[in-house]
């Protein structure tokens, strides 16, 4: 639960890095997992998030430099640890399960607000479409995939609609379909991509012919091989 000792906290006093601090709080894994990005595959455990500054900065609408100047007033006091790495930045909560009751607690807020405001505009709909529990965040899956255009919040809301499964499918093959596609001219938006199900494609490999380098041929169910 959120404890009232809070207030004398001096990010209590600060709105937007109170506001900050729990999106972080929110982001952060519940369970161990990995992310691949741009072709490394990175551990990131309970109580970690693998995001780059510059999607910090962009989901605070601030610049890189006051997400790095808070990350390490943060990990001054101990409250997490920030690591630069390749392409991004791997940062991980102190203490996490200290929090776990914060999170709920918000979280509970968040949905009772949210499903508040639908009764009110729209009591006869159906209030609930999808996975309101996300196992992996769209964040992840925008990283690792690389090709960032298209209709970023079309892509945000497929992703949403998709089952636990589906997504943990996605980011497991993931590596093998941007391997299979080895023009990146040719590789499809993040959107047409999900729109389409191509996580469930046929990925094989042409044999080898006169010590040639294997060339990945893509498949297509119930198209033609390309």
């Amino acid at each position: 639960m959120l404890h009232r000792k809070i207030r004398d906290h001096w990010i209590w006093k600060s709105d937007h890095r109170f506001k900050w601090w729990i999106d972080v709080l929110l982001s952060v894994n519940h369970c161990d997992n990995k992310v691949l990005i741009k072709g490394t595959l990175i551990e990131c455990k309970r109580g970690q998030s693998v995001m780059s500054l510059d999607t910090w900065a962009k989901r605070w609408n601030v610049t890189k430099k006051t997400v790095k100047d808070f990350f390490e007033l943060l990990q001054k006091d101990s409250m997490l640890v920030y690591e630069g790495m390749q392409n991004t930045t791997r940062i991980t909560v102190c203490n996490y399960d200290s929090y776990q009751g914060m999170v709920n607690d918000t979280e509970t807020q968040s949905k009772r607000q949210v499903n508040a405001t639908e009764t009110l505009t729209a009591p006869k709909q159906e209030l609930k479409e999808g996975n309101n529990d996300i196992n992996i965040s769209f964040d992840v899956f925008w990283e690792a995939y690389g090709k960032k255009v298209g209709n970023k919040k079309l892509c945000i809301k497929r992703w949403n609609k998709l089952k636990d499964q589906e997504r943990q499918t996605i980011i497991d093959t993931l590596p093998s379909f941007l391997k299979s596609i080895s023009d990146k001219k040719y590789l499809p938006y993040p959107e047409k991509y999900l729109n389409e199900r191509r996580w469930e494609d046929e990925i094989s490999i042409s044999p080898v012919k006169n010590n040639s380098p294997v060339t990945p041929a893509y498949i297509i169910p119930g198209w033609q091989s390309r």
